[in-house]
C-alpha cells in the first residue's frame, strides 16, 4: 500500500543515500536481575504480531515507493553471551558489538527493518540493544513500543494474559488517512 508522508521522505532519503546508517535508531536498555529469555522471545513475537510497522518492508513500483506488511512474522532477537570476557573486558566487547549493530544497514525491501540484540554480560545483569530503520516508528513510538514490551515481558513471566487494548487504529489505516488529508489539500477541497 501506500506510505504515509513520513515514511515517503524516509524512503526517499534512503535512496539518496545508499550504505549509510544515517537513520538507524538504536536504543540500548540495561535489564538487572533474573532474565527470562524465552519470556522476551515470546514479548518480542508478540509486538511484531501487535504491530504491522514491525512486519513492514518498502518496495518500489513503477518509481513509487510502496509498502507491504507481512501477514506474520517473528522478532529478530540475537542472544549473545559475554561471560567468557573478563573484567572490565566485557564491558568493553559489549560497547564494540553494540556499536557494529548500530552501523549495520537495513535492506528496506527485504527487512527486518527491526533487530534485538541480547547481551549476557552476567547472570544478573543484561543489555537489550535494539536497532530498527526510522521509517518504522520515531522517537515518541519507541517509548510506546519500549512500553509495551515491558508490559507483554511482565505478563508472560507471570503467565498471565496481556492486559494491552486493542490497537484502534493500525500505522497503514493512519497512513492512508494522512494521504486523504494531503490529497484533498492538494485539490483544494480542504480550504472550503
Amino acid at each position: 500500500g501506500p506510505l504515509s508522508p513520513g515514511q515517503a521522505r524516509l524512503w526517499f532519503l534512503d535512496r539518496l543515500s545508499p550504505g549509510t546508517a544515517l537513520y538507524t535508531i538504536r536504543l540500548d536498555l540495561r535489564l538487572s536481575g533474573s532474565l527470562d529469555r524465552l519470556a522476551l522471545q515470546r514479548s518480542a513475537n508478540a509486538l511484531v504480531a501487535r504491530h504491522a510497522s514491525l512486519r513492514t518492508t518498502f518496495f518500489e513500483v513503477d518509481g513509487q515507493p510502496q509498502a507491504r506488511v507481512s501477514a506474520s512474522g517473528s522478532a529478530d532477537l540475537t542472544v549473545v553471551d559475554l561471560r567468557a570476557f573478563a573484567g572490565e573486558r566485557r564491558q568493553e566487547e559489549c560497547a564494540r558489538q553494540s556499536s557494529a549493530l548500530a552501523i549495520m544497514l537495513f535492506d528496506l525491501a527485504r527487512g527486518p527493518l527491526s533487530r534485538m540484540t541480547l547481551f549476557t554480560l552476567d547472570d544478573e545483569e543484561h543489555i537489550l540493544v535494539w536497532t530498527q530503520h526510522h521509517i518504522l516508528s520515531d522517537g515518541w513510538s519507541c517509548v510506546v513500543l519500549l512500553a509495551e514490551l515491558a508490559r507483554l515481558y511482565r505478563a508472560f513471566v507471570e503467565g498471565e494474559p496481556s492486559d494491552l487494548p486493542a490497537l484502534p487504529l493500525e500505522y497503514t489505516e493512519y497512513a492512508a488517512v494522512q494521504r486523504r488529508e494531503m490529497q484533498l489539500y492538494r485539490d483544494g477541497t480542504a480550504a472550503r
